[in-house]
Formats: C-alpha cells, structure tokens, sequence
C-alpha cells in the first residue's frame, strides 16, 4: 500500500514535471499483462494520472475516488480499471515513467 504523509508537498513537488507517459506503458502491468505500447493507451493513461493530480490539487489523496478520476478525465470507471488496477498503480506508473527526473532532484540534494 503506498502512503503519502506531504499530501501538499508531494503534488507541489511532482505537478511540475512534465515528461511522456509513454514511458509509463513499457512499466506498468495490468493484470499480469503488459499493455501494447501505442499512442492511444499512452494517450489514455495520461489523461487519466493527470485527472488523478488535478484531484489531488483540490482535496486529499485519500478523497479522490475512480469515479472522480474517470469524470475529470473523461473515460468510464471500465476504462481506468483497463488500464490501472488502483490509484496506488497510477501512483507507481507515474513514477517509474518519471525516474530519472526524480534522481535528478535527490541528486541535488
């Protein structure tokens, strides 16, 4: 289970980044199965963790539901279930698409 304790900090921190999901399509597995990488489903998974985000900037982590993340994105629950198993695997696509941005940052440090 992920726990993020700086809900303000971490989407303050991470809603600047801005690279390709597509990255994000050769990481991620959907039921067991890795998803074809083409440009709709890179398409559709960034539609979908930038609702997420878009969420996360207007109330808790632990608020957002699927549904709320569906509607912002414009795509059924059907569709975030294809190709996310939980907010916890948008979380952990997002940053395995985004790792070497993220040890550039703890490498300043």
């Amino acid at each position: 289970m992920l726990i993020i304790a700086d809900h303000a900090g971490f989407v303050n921190a991470f809603s600047e980044i801005k690279t390709e999901y597509a990255i994000c399509l050769a990481a991620c597995e959907n039921g067991g199965n890795i998803m074809k990488n083409t440009e709709i489903q890179a398409q559709t998974q960034a539609q979908i963790i930038e609702a997420l985000f878009t969420l996360m900037r207007q109330k808790d982590y632990a608020s957002v539901t699927v549904k709320e993340i569906a509607e912002q994105a414009g795509f059924g629950r059907a569709t975030v279930y294809r190709y996310f198993q939980s907010k916890e695997d948008m979380i952990r696509c997002y940053f395995r698409s985004h790792a070497s941005a993220f040890q550039n940052v703890s490498a300043i440090r």
